[in-house]
This record gives structure tokens, sequence and C-alpha cells, in this order.
């Protein structure tokens, strides 16, 4: 009896100190490589290409991936819409990124932040729209 309540709060011990390493540390965040993604997209001259989902503690937080112009012109404000899917293809949030201004050939890396029903299960990704226009000019 002695060496099992020994066993028992030993774990117990464990459990304590791995958590707070959980929490705070980087085992709580990865991409995903269970996510499908398909190929790369082209649309409005870009194609975009999706490389993972980052999660936290089981949420999608972010799509990330690489968007080229393969235009011949340079683009001014770009929107990347993406559509999170769950293994039946119904939608269950969505996944925005965007950048001012994409020169001919230039290639973009981003991360769209994902807007995800709470604990939802995102088995697809797929690119939903390319929204170009002028570049914003602030004064």
């Amino acid at each position: 009896m002695g060496g099992r309540r020994a066993t028992l709060a030993a774990m117990s011990r464990s459990i304590r100190l791995l958590v707070p390493a959980l929490l705070l540390g980087g085992l709580g965040s990865c991409v995903s490589p269970l996510v499908s993604y398909g190929g790369p997209v082209t649309a409005e001259g870009i194609e975009v290409t999706v490389d993972g989902v980052i999660r936290r503690f089981g949420r999608v937080l972010a799509v990330e991936g690489t968007a080229r112009n393969v235009g011949q012109s340079d683009q001014g404000h770009l929107r990347l819409v993406f559509e999170l899917l769950d293994d039946d293809g119904a939608k269950i949030g969505d996944a925005t990124a965007q950048s001012e201004g994409l020169r001919a050939g230039q290639l973009w890396r981003f991360d769209a932040a994902a807007t995800v029903k709470f604990h939802a299960r995102v088995d697809r990704v797929r690119l939903d729209r390319v929204e170009l226009g002028p570049a914003l000019k602030l004064d």
C-alpha cells in the first residue's frame, strides 16, 4: 500500500511540473501536419501555397504559407481569405492575411489569423478568395 502511495505521489509531482511547462512554453504550439491543404492555388495572378496551421492547445490560431505574385504587374493592397473546414466539408471558421503591396515575382510569407468555433477540429484549409486593391496611402 505504501509503495502505491509513493508512486501516486511521484506521478502527481510530475504532472504538476509538466503542466506549467506546457502552458508556458513551446510544447503547446505546433504547426499541424494533420490538416489537408491541397497544392498551390492561383487566383488573380497570385499563387498561394498553404504550409500549415499553427495550433495552441488544440485550437487553430493561424494559417501559414506563401503567396507569390506570378503576374506581370505589381499589386497594391492584397487580402487572402481562407475557409477552415471540418471533416464533412462544413465551414467552421475563417482566416485572413493582408499585405500592402506585392511586386511582380515577389514572394510573401503570411500568417493568416484564424477565427474558429471554440475547440472545432479543422481538417481542411481552402483558399476562398484573393482580393486586390490599390495600395493604401497614409498621410
